[in-house]
């Protein structure tokens, strides 16, 4: 993959964990950042999957769809968890 791609799916994945920064704990976003920085993008997308659901964190639709999009984008990567499985974790709260 192109140097490029991986540099615009952190930045998205830094965008998305920025909006939700308000609503996360403040000892998870530095955990997810630190993932992003070390191009662990997957994790960090499932990470930030996790801990919405985790602390039952309401999403907009427009959140909930930069995960399923990111999801996609990763998965091209071939480092993703499938969309699905970051359908059921966000399901009940997003």
């Amino acid at each position: 993959m192109d140097p490029g791609f991986y540099q615009d799916l952190t930045g998205r994945l830094d965008g998305l964990l920025t909006v939700l920064e308000d609503r996360l704990n403040c000892e998870d976003v530095p955990v997810i950042h630190q993932f992003t920085g070390a191009r662990h993008d997957a994790l960090a997308l499932e990470e930030i999957a996790r801990t919405v659901a985790y602390r039952q964190i309401g999403t907009t639709v427009r959140e909930h769809a930069s995960v399923l999009a990111l999801a996609g984008v990763v998965s091209r990567a071939d480092q993703a968890p499938s969309a699905s499985e970051l359908v059921r974790e966000l399901a009940a709260y997003g």
